[in-house]
């Protein structure tokens, strides 16, 4: 090599506009990648982007800055971290070395590492054989639902979703350094596994790919999945195309997590237990607040739950409670806007207060300390609570109940919750100010368990508090509470 790094830092910022063209490009729109409402159900909480998109980008960096790089035999990237949409990414420093290493980093935190390596391509790779009478390429507009029991076995082709051409046109330095058909058939992996298999709750981990024999008259990728390993949800699958073979590594997500229908909950709740209260839970359309509100309207209160983004979820939980006989409306609510402009006339009526509004609350991070989570976190836990207990206490003559979700984390402080656990103490303390000061208000504080949410969902099988059993008593504990 002349030289054994890149001259100058490169970096990219990657907006939602890169996420739209790059989709179009790959045919992998995943609502992991595209739905700010679909990704806040996903371990990330955002949407985040392509790991494939990170790879070739990185790639085609490297055939800008050292174009006396030599066709490698084989490629290898890890997709160690989400890279959430709108933050920049740095590529690092070129290792000097037989197998020259990279790695893709965003706020000191690699999110890929990348190696070249040359010589021999690796042996034995398995490659999917294209059967006497294959089915035809598969182009999907959505994302395949499989469960991980269905991921094995599965073998197929997956098309190119756009030509040569366009592929060369988005990454140039990459298709003249590898060529066009590899650099598509790379493209076409996030296809297979954000779309086909394991399809829509997928994770991209790793691709191992071996460059054989160019085919320029190549539009689609061969694959078939090697094995399954249930303890992990992963999945290797075996591809080829294009004059690429390799294995792809992928985990299969837990899906959402749905709270249990209201005449289940209904069968363990007193209907009458609730009767009179008119009830506030913000946060409503998901979650504990979505199980809250069910809660509530199976006890016989009427509901207010409120939405900041996911109208379509808030109407969903209305319309199931309604239709089961129980009174609910819908109200969007931003916790970080006047409360008492949001709420107007309905707050001189409310009588308790569940306060479930939430962020993604896990990020890996190099920091010890992240100012801008943290603020984050302040805005919605503490300045947003304060605001809506300060609105509930003007307008009510007769006082309100509330509920402020605390945490275990404040004492566990798990890795990458640094400031989640620092705001929620801060939080404890406030609402113990506020219920020294005053009379008329009750707030009740609770650090939870981890519990099964959507944030709490896993690869690995954990064992989560019944929702529920929690909820129940607390909801209990509130609506009777006096001041």
């Amino acid at each position: 090599m002349r030289n054994g790094s890149l001259s100058d830092t490169i970096t990219k910022l990657f907006s939602f506009d890169d996420q739209h063209h790059f989709a179009a490009l790959s045919g992998d729109s995943n609502p992991m990648h595209m739905d700010p409402i679909a990704a806040r159900r996903t371990q990330a909480g955002k949407p985040v982007v392509h790991g494939m998109h990170t790879l070739l980008w990185a790639l085609n960096s490297l055939a800008i800055a050292r174009p006396d790089l030599r066709l490698p035999r084989t490629v290898r990237a890890d997709f160690t971290s989400f890279l959430p949409v709108g933050s920049t990414a740095v590529l690092g420093r070129l290792s000097d070395d037989a197998n020259p290493r990279v790695a893709v980093s965003c706020d000191g935190l690699t999110v890929m590492s990348v190696e070249l390596r040359y010589g021999c391509a690796i042996s034995g790779r398995d490659a999917p054989v294209r059967r006497p009478d294959p089915e035809p390429a598969v182009s999907p507009s959505s994302a395949i639902v499989l469960d991980l029991s269905e991921v094995e076995g599965q073998h197929g082709s997956v098309a190119f979703a756009t030509g040569l051409t366009e592929v060369e046109q988005a990454f140039p330095n990459a298709t003249q350094w590898l060529g066009r058909p590899r650099v598509a058939a790379m493209l076409c992996c996030t296809r297979l596994v954000g779309m086909v298999c394991p399809g829509l709750h997928s994770i991209f981990n790793r691709i191992d790919a071996d460059f054989v024999a160019i085919d320029e008259s190549a539009n689609h990728l061969d694959y078939a999945v090697s094995s399954v390993d249930p303890r992990f949800r992963r999945a290797k699958i075996s591809v080829s195309g294009g004059g690429m073979v390799g294995n792809l590594v992928t985990s299969v997500r837990h899906p959402p997590i749905r709270q249990s229908d209201i005449p289940t909950l209904a069968s363990s709740v007193d209907p009458v237990a609730f009767l009179g209260a008119k009830a506030l839970v913000v946060g409503g359309s998901r979650g504990l607040g979505e199980l809250t509100a069910k809660i509530l309207a199976a006890g016989g209160a009427d509901l207010i739950i409120t939405y900041a983004r996911g109208q379509a979820d808030a109407e969903r939980v209305a319309k199931e409670i309604i239709d089961w006989g129980g009174k609910c409306r819908v109200l969007q609510y931003d916790c970080l806007k006047d409360a008492a402009y949001q709420l107007g006339g309905e707050a001189a009526s409310i009588t308790h207060c569940y306060y479930y509004a939430t962020s993604p609350i896990f990020a890996p991070s190099s920091r010890l300390f992240d100012k801008a989570r943290f603020d984050t976190f302040t805005g919605i836990y503490v300045e947003g609570f304060y605001n809506l207990f300060e609105a509930l206490r003007a307008a009510s003559v007769t006082g309100v109940n509330m509920y402020y979700p605390s945490s275990t984390s404040v004492a566990e402080r798990p890795p990458g919750m640094n400031e989640y656990a620092m705001v929620k103490a801060a939080g404890e303390v406030m609402c113990a100010e506020l219920n020294q000061r005053q009379k008329t208000m009750r707030v009740l504080v609770c650090r939870l368990p981890r519990l099964a949410t959507d944030q709490t969902a896993s690869l690995v099988a954990e064992e989560a508090v019944s929702a529920f059993d929690i909820i129940l008593p607390l909801v209990k504990q509130v609506q009777s509470a006096t001041t």
